[in-house]
């Protein structure tokens, strides 16, 4: 509560229109199935362990589309716990970044690729939606908050990269009988969310560059 009423000033000190777009983005989460708001019955019903983390505001005034940006804080401490020091990092998931620079190179022709909001694609199991619940009530300061869970990964927690990263190879897999090539190349050829290729032909690289999208969406890895 004591961070949610300190948000609330910030943003009500910084102007409406941020205090607006605040309400928007958490609305959006919602509304993208990022978020979910709890009910009094799902709150009272759940027997396992709960965690709240807390969120904040970064400004980003010189961005035409991203004015403002919520961060949620899995480092910060609730009730004497910090959610990350519960987490191992995990091992590291990266392909090495030379030998991707290399292979780009290695051909005439580029294709570059990025994920689209990468840990959003992951959902959460309803324990750690249990261990993400936060606060919000759209800056009406005259009321008790509701409670809300964050139902995807997370970018603070400690090891949502490599559980993204797992996600990504693990959907790729599934398809390397139908597409051995694209398998191969999400698998050396990315670095987090981009991915990094080149072809011989503008005729390949066009086929190539439609193959991961197709892949990606036919197993719905979330």
């Amino acid at each position: 509560m004591g961070t949610l009423r300190a948000t609330e000033k910030t943003l009500a000190k910084t102007g409406v229109a941020y205090a607006k777009e605040y309400c928007d983005e958490i609305r959006d989460m919602v509304e993208r199935g990022l978020a979910r708001k709890l009910t009094t019955d799902v709150i009272k019903d759940y027997q396992g362990p709960v965690h709240y983390i807390h969120h904040h505001e970064i400004l980003r005034p010189h961005s035409k589309y991203t004015p403002i940006r919520i961060v949620f804080n899995s480092s910060a401490s609730y009730m004497g716990h910090v959610l990350n020091d519960y987490y191992t990092k995990g091992p590291d998931m990266l392909s090495d970044l030379f030998g991707i620079l290399l292979r780009f190179r290695q051909s005439p022709v580029a294709i570059v690729g990025d994920i689209s909001k990468m840990y959003n694609s992951v959902l959460l199991s309803e324990v750690d939606e249990m261990t993400h619940k936060f606060l919000w009530r759209d800056m009406n300061t005259t009321r008790e908050p509701d409670h809300y869970c964050l139902q995807t990964v997370t970018f603070g927690d400690r090891p949502s990269g490599v559980i993204a990263m797992t996600v990504l190879y693990k959907t790729a897999e599934m398809f390397k009988d139908k597409y051995p090539e694209t398998t191969a190349m999400i698998i050396n050829n990315s670095s987090v969310d981009d991915i990094l290729h080149s072809c011989e032909s503008a005729e390949e690289a066009l086929e190539r560059r439609k193959r991961p999208k197709r892949s990606l969406k036919e197993e719905d890895s979330r």
